[in-house]
């Protein structure tokens, strides 16, 4: 019987998976002697509470375990004085809710990494590597472009980080260099190709015109029914490729305006539909409320990107940094998504921001970290 590796991936339902599920299946596919275990807050915290909150932001923005391995874990432990083992486990009893449920989960894959997507999650994590001193390296996956603070725990064995400023953000608060990875974010993305353009626009059944393609982020944002009449107000110069997200109730407004306009040169989808994200295939403009990962995945596929609308300060802070950067045209109201998408359709600014994002961009960055995480493998 073959006795796979564990990395821990401990993350949160309202947060983002692609880039986790990508690891996941790049992992399960290239690196058989691994075992990547997700989980969220049905497997270490309230999953009701959870479900509450994810239901009021969709509102708002409309295993086996390795018995072997604990047992050779284990092992080490008994190896260790008397004393220290009963300090460890008078600490375990003392953790609660969340963190209890972190550690439970840490004891039971005995993980040769530990990797975390939210600052929340490293508290917590840290709260209970610190209270029971176990030895799994905890790592920090930071898929934002500028760098928040509330991430920050001295404690951490290490940060992936997309790019050289976040590095450098961290170092300014003491955070040593040599722990700090820059390896992009876990995206794996061809080059937009001209001719499979064309192809995607035929299987849709569009004209030759410019399309956008306009999505509200997995939930399927209130954000994106104003700039969706907008665009309907242009009439047919340009196809329309709308994901909604999750967000059904989103989707059926948008295909009774489309009806009750009359417009065939519009494809509505819900995440749910297979096939969804090849759409973007066929489109020249991405235009996005904040979404990282797929803003990631425009710049690997050199689609220039339009984004507005961020919900808090972070987001607001990465748009803001990847405008200074010339990556992105940042559109601060509706009516400016509208002039950024001509800009970038009809001027030289589409090709400057495409060259930009291509030339920033790795595309073996889900490889690279994905080898980093094998490197871990406990020897």
């Amino acid at each position: 019987m073959i006795i796979k590796d564990n990395i821990l991936i401990i993350t949160s339902m309202a947060d983002d998976r692609s880039g986790i599920n990508a690891i996941k299946n790049k992992m399960e596919k290239d690196y058989k002697n691994f075992n990547v275990v997700v989980i969220d807050e049905k497997q270490y915290g309230d999953e009701k509470e959870a479900s509450r909150r994810k239901r009021m932001r969709e509102r708002f923005m409309q295993s086996i375990p390795t018995v072997y391995r604990r047992f050779r874990t284990a092992g080490k432990s008994i190896k260790v004085k008397s004393s220290t083992f009963d300090k460890k486990r008078a600490s375990a009893k003392k953790l609660r809710g969340t963190t209890r449920k972190i550690y439970n989960a840490v004891l039971r894959f005995a993980p040769d990494v530990i990797i975390v997507t939210a600052p929340h999650l490293m508290y917590e994590t840290m709260v209970a590597k610190k209270r029971t001193r176990f030895a799994y390296p905890v790592m920090g996956l930071i898929v934002n472009y500028s760098f928040d603070k509330t991430f920050f725990n001295a404690g951490a064995d290490g940060y992936i980080v997309e790019n050289g400023d976040v590095k450098n953000q961290l170092t300014a608060m003491g955070y040593p260099s040599s722990k700090i990875h820059v390896l992009g974010f876990p995206i794996e993305e061809e080059l937009h190709d001209i001719d499979l353009a064309f192809k995607k626009k035929e299987q849709l059944g569009l004209n030759l015109n410019p399309t956008v393609y306009l999505s509200g982020g997995n939930i399927g944002s209130k954000e994106l029914f104003p700039v969706y009449e907008l665009l309907l107000d242009q009439g047919d110069i340009v196809n329309i490729i709308v994901n909604c997200g999750t967000n059904e109730g989103l989707y059926s407004a948008m295909l009774r305006e489309a009806e009750k306009r009359e417009r065939n040169n519009v494809r509505l989808y819900v995440n749910s539909e297979e096939g969804v994200e090849e759409t973007m295939f066929a489109s020249n403009c991405l235009i996005t409320i904040y979404d990282s990962a797929l803003i990631y995945r425009a710049f690997l596929m050199g689609i220039p990107v339009v984004a507005f609308a961020p919900d808090n300060s972070v987001e607001r802070a990465d748009l803001n940094y990847l405008k200074e950067k010339n990556l992105i045209y940042y559109a601060e109201d509706y009516n400016h998504v509208i002039i950024g998408m001509y800009d970038v359709l009809q001027t030289n600014l589409g090709k400057k921001l495409a060259d930009a994002a291509i030339l920033r961009t790795c595309p073996t960055s889900l490889d690279d970290i994905c080898d980093f995480l094998a490197s871990h493998k406990r020897k």
